[in-house]
C-alpha cells in the first residue's frame, strides 16, 4: 500500500490497522523529503525537488530524477540511505532530446563515485576489471541507446568480441554493436508466458539457464535462440477495444465487489482477454487510486 507522506500519525496507524488484516503487505511512501516521516513506516523513499530543504536524510531508498537543474548527485550523497537511484527523465523531450538526455543520465550514473566509491559504475569498469569473463546485458530500446557508448568501451576491453551478448526483445540493428544483439522478439512469451513488457527478463532467465549448461559464446546462444524461435507460433497481434478512463473504473469496481481480494494483474489480465484494451501503468494507476479511496472510506 502506498500512501502520501502526512504529518499527523493516522493515516499511519489506519494503514496498519488495514495491513494487520492482511499477511505480507507494508506501508510504503514516497516523498520529496520536507516532512520528517511519521513513525511505523516500513520503506521510505525519498525523491528530492531542487531548491527544497529536505528534511528527511535517512530511509531505505533516494530516487533523484535526473537531469534535474540544481540537483546534482553530489548533493544527496552523504545522506543515510540503503539504496541510492538516479531515475532518467525524458517525458515531454523530442527524439533527439530524449536520447541526449538519457546519454547524459547514463553517462552521469557512470561518473558518480556514490556513497560506496570502491564498487564499479559502469559496463566498461566491469569489462577491464574481468576481460575473459562473458558479459550479458538485458535492457529495452531506450536503456540500450542510454548506454552506447559505455557498451561499446566495454566491447574494446574484452578479450574476445563473443564475450559481449545482448538481449532486446524486437531489437535488430544497433549500430557498431548489431552483431552483438541476441535473436530474439515476442515470439517468445508463447514458450517464457507472461507478459511483453517482462519478456526481456524471461529471456535473460532461459539463456542463464542456457550457459549453466557449458562454456558460453555469442554464436552458440544465437544458434539456441533461433532454434527456439523457429518452435514458436507467428507473433499474436490484439485488436482490442479502447476504454475510456470512467469504463475502466466501472470495470474494477464491478470486479472488486465480486472478489475484493482480486489483484491488480489478475483484473488487467481478464479485461484484455475480454477484447478490451487498457496500458499497464494507465491501469495500476486507475486501480491504484480505486482500492485506496475505497480503503479510506
Amino acid at each position: 500500500m502506498h500512501f502520501l507522506l502526512d504529518r499527523t500519525k493516522r493515516l499511519v496507524q489506519y494503514a496498519h490497522r488495514v495491513s494487520g488484516t492482511r499477511a505480507g503487505f507494508e506501508i510504503a511512501v514516497e516523498t520529496n523529503g520536507t516532512q520528517v516521516a511519521s513513525a511505523g513506516i516500513d520503506w521510505i523513499c525519498v525523491s528530492p525537488k531542487a531548491r527544497t530543504e529536505i528534511r528527511l536524510r535517512s530511509g531505505h531508498e533516494l530516487k533523484l530524477v535526473f537531469p534535474q537543474d540544481g540537483a546534482s548527485p553530489e548533493l544527496y550523497e552523504q545522506f543515510d540511505f540503503q539504496h541510492f537511484f538516479l531515475q532518467p527523465v525524458t517525458r515531454g523531450f523530442d527524439s533527439e532530446s530524449k536520447r541526449i538526455a538519457a546519454q547524459q543520465w547514463w553517462h552521469t550514473l557512470a561518473r558518480w563515485s556514490g556513497p560506496k566509491s570502491t564498487e564499479l559504475r559502469s559496463i566498461t569498469a566491469i569489462a577491464r576489471r574481468y576481460p575473459r569473463v562473458p558479459l550479458l546485458v538485458v535492457a529495452s530500446f531506450d536503456y540500450l541507446h542510454a548506454m552506447d557508448q559505455d557498451l561499446l568501451g566495454a566491447a574494446a576491453l574484452l578479450a574476445n568480441s563473443n564475450l559481449l551478448l545482448i538481449a532486446s526483445a524486437g531489437m535488430r540493428t544497433f549500430g557498431q554493436l548489431t552483431d552483438h544483439l541476441l535473436p530474439c522478439d515476442a515470439r517468445l512469451q508463447s514458450c517464457l508466458g507472461g507478459t511483453r513488457g517482462s519478456l526481456n527478463i524471461r529471456i535473460a532467465k532461459r539463456l542463464l539457464q542456457y550457459m549453466g549448461r557449458g562454456p558460453i559464446s555469442l554464436e552458440q546462444q544465437k544458434s539456441q535462440l533461433r532454434r527456439l524461435l523457429n518452435k514458436q507460433p507467428p507473433i499474436e497481434h490484439y485488436r482490442r477495444r479502447a476504454m475510456t478512463d470512467e469504463h475502466i473504473r466501472k470495470f474494477i469496481c464491478l470486479e472488486l465487489k465480486r472478489n475484493s481480494g482480486a489483484s491488480r494483474s489478475l483484473l488487467l489480465r481478464k479485461l484484455r482477454d475480454s477484447g478490451r484494451a487498457c496500458e499497464q501503468s494507465r491501469f495500476a494507476g486507475l486501480y491504484g487510486n480505486m482500492v485506496t479511496d475505497e480503503k479510506i472510506a
